[in-house]
């Protein structure tokens, strides 16, 4: 039986620098670290790091996109331990300005194009 996708929108593989910050619920950030992106799209991220994220853990996330950086808030939907010893973190993306919006878009977009010239 095949696993239904949950997810909102179609992820692109691609390795992107993050540095994030954790916060409590409270809003006051705890811990601060750095991971990649092991793939991305317009609602959310897996993020690859050495210590594991908890879920439903809000992060504020700093992610290299070529020439950008983009902030965006997001929340930890699920946490998976690797074999190696690594975590995938899903992330939802929940907040972002409109700016930061637009960059994103125009990563993804241009992964696309790129994409469909190779086909």
């Amino acid at each position: 039986m095949a696993v239904k996708d949950k997810r909102k929108a179609p992820r692109i593989d691609s390795l992107n620098l993050i540095s994030y910050v954790v916060y409590d619920e409270s809003d006051n950030a705890i811990r601060q670290g750095m991971g990649r992106t092991l793939n991305i799209s317009e609602t959310g991220i897996c993020l690859d790091t050495y210590r594991a994220l908890s879920r439903r853990q809000k992060v504020s996330l700093s992610i290299g996109l070529r020439d950008n950086v983009v902030e965006i808030i997001g929340q930890v939907v699920h946490v998976r331990k690797r074999k190696n010893g690594r975590f995938d973190n899903g992330i939802d993306f929940i907040e972002m300005d409109q700016n930061q919006q637009s960059v994103l878009d125009h990563f993804l977009t241009a992964y696309y194009k790129a994409t469909a010239a190779d086909r």
